[in-house]
């Protein structure tokens, strides 16, 4: 078992904030993570658990299954089950370092970056552009600095909650701008 206040995201974002909403009313109502219960969801998709990489100084990074960890963390759960999660021993040069066998195209310094949540355009780059130094000199279209609110799974969801209410109050703002402006 681990305490999802023990694991650092590597992600600076989610790609998908309604898919997080509906996974933490799973886990409200008692769902856990399993290979069966994601082979349940969707038996079309390989049911690959969270991915938890320990690096050789006992850090736990969230490799894979950030979505699934903070449906966890706003359902109010505050740990991973043993059969939620797979633990990947590695070490930081391996993390930074391209790996074009297994599809590793977005090499960093996980405690000093972050990924961007959608690679999906930069992936097609590369699938079209395959070399090491394309990756290094374009680093910065997958990667931004770490930072505090990167630091655990609650404060990038807080971070991205106030973010979510900062643009709807601008967005009230700009509604009552334009009435104040058709009322005048």
């Amino acid at each position: 078992m681990f305490l999802i206040k023990n694991l650092t995201p590597t992600q600076d974002a989610f790609r998908d904030y309604e898919q997080v909403t509906l996974m933490s009313k799973f886990v409200v109502n008692g769902g856990f993570f399993t290979r069966e219960a994601l082979l349940e969801h969707d038996p079309t998709r390989k049911p690959l658990l969270i991915a938890v990489t320990k690096f050789e100084d006992g850090a736990l990074y969230i490799r894979d299954g950030l979505h699934r960890v903070a449906a966890m963390c706003m359902a109010s759960r505050s740990y991973l089950r043993e059969d939620e999660y797979c633990i990947e021993p590695m070490n930081y040069v391996d993390y930074d370092t391209v790996n074009f066998k297994v599809g590793w195209v977005t090499p960093h310094d996980p405690r000093k970056f972050v990924r961007k949540a959608d690679l999906t355009q930069f992936k097609a780059l590369v699938a079209v552009n395959e070399s090491e130094e394309f990756i290094r000199s374009n680093y910065c279209v997958y990667l931004m600095h770490r930072e505090l609110c990167h630091r655990d799974v609650a404060s990038l969801i807080d971070f991205h909650r106030q973010k979510c209410i900062w643009s709807c109050l601008q967005n009230l703002v700009l509604v009552y701008k334009q009435e104040t402006n058709l009322a005048g």
